[in-house]
């Protein structure tokens, strides 16, 4: 099995949803379509589709031949209407993954602000914190734990703590990582 994330983000996903099939993501931050991306195995070997969204233009190239499954809008993700968007999109209303992955971080929680004011939730949730670098940790714990999700794992990249690992309560079990 070829894992393309950075620090195991998708194997984690993977794991967590039992290698499920036909599943649906949103990747915001997503960045090139394959290298280091958290969504990448789960349309090549899952078969699942999905939203991408990229501000800078420099990451547009290979989407279009290399992602048939996933729409990539490159657009600022804070300007987005998520309620709209995957309305239009026909996501069911419990999507399986979220990736927040943006630069600066700031933009990350105020792109978590965003999708969570809409009506739909999400199985798992992989959320860059970097906390070496950014304040948001404590904010996104408080929000997310408030929307009714439980953290699993914190990941890091050597001593840094980059994202945390999140999963609906409707699926949390106990030991989902072990």
């Amino acid at each position: 099995m070829n894992y393309w994330s950075q620090l195991k983000q998708d194997q984690y996903v993977d794991k967590i949803l039992k290698q499920k099939r036909q599943g649906y993501f949103l990747d915001l931050g997503a960045c090139y379509f394959n290298n280091m991306n958290n969504t990448y195995f789960f349309e090549k070997e899952r078969d699942w589709k999905g939203i991408a969204i990229e501000y800078d233009e420099k990451f547009k190239f290979g989407w279009a031949e290399n992602r048939p499954n996933t729409q990539f809008i490159l657009h600022d993700a804070t300007k987005i209407d998520y309620e709209d968007l995957l309305n239009k999109s026909n996501f069911p209303k419990m999507i399986d993954y979220l990736s927040l992955d943006l630069e600066p971080p700031e933009i990350t929680l105020e792109c978590l602000y965003r999708v969570l004011e809409c009506t739909y939730n999400f199985r798992v949730i992989t959320f860059e914190v970097d906390d070496f670098r950014s304040s948001n940790k404590n904010i996104s714990r408080e929000i997310l734990t408030s929307k009714g999700y439980i953290l699993i794992k914190e990941i890091y990249d050597r001593q840094f703590h980059v994202d945390d690992l999140w999963v609906h309560n409707s699926i949390y079990e106990e030991g989902m990582l072990v």
